[in-house]
């Protein structure tokens, strides 16, 4: 006799498992401004391009962020916590979406269908496919909430 506690974990199982089913069938994901013009992509190993397809940088699995020439420029942790080359933090990016400055302030979010809003709600990005991946939050976050983006 299966527990409902066993159906719930196994349900998370399968849930987890198409997650990452769907990722490794789309691979790529657009990154798109507010008025659908794509600003650039991440591909499934972790590198992201820019709107004209140049590499602009990469996003590793162990949480390491690099720029377009490989030097590392910042971490990143499950937690949503983003840290530049130095170790201090530049913002975050919780599992729920929501976005936070360096000083703790909430200045958007990533919405579940992949809709990144300001902190007013006005939508100024959209990523597609979407899937609930730190490495996409990470992307969104050096796009739309920190100047300078890969480049720092």
């Amino acid at each position: 006799m299966v527990t409902i506690m066993t159906r719930f974990i196994l349900l998370f199982a399968v849930v987890g498992l198409l997650i990452s089913v769907a990722h490794a069938a789309t691979g790529d994901m657009t990154i798109r401004d507010g008025k659908g013009s794509k600003v650039g992509e991440i591909k499934a190993d972790g590198t992201v391009r820019d709107r004209f397809g140049a590499k602009a940088g990469e996003i590793e699995l162990k949480g390491d962020i690099r720029d377009k020439t490989g030097r590392k420029i910042g971490r990143f942790k499950e937690s949503g916590q983003i840290r530049d080359g130095s170790g201090r933090q530049i913002g975050s990016v919780g599992i729920n979406g929501k976005v936070r400055n360096a000083q703790g302030k909430h200045v958007g979010t990533i919405g579940k269908d992949g809709t990144i809003r300001n902190a007013s709600g006005k939508k100024i990005g959209q990523v597609k496919p979407y899937v609930p991946d730190a490495r996409i939050r990470v992307a969104a976050f050096m796009f739309f909430f920190f100047p300078g983006g890969f480049s720092n």
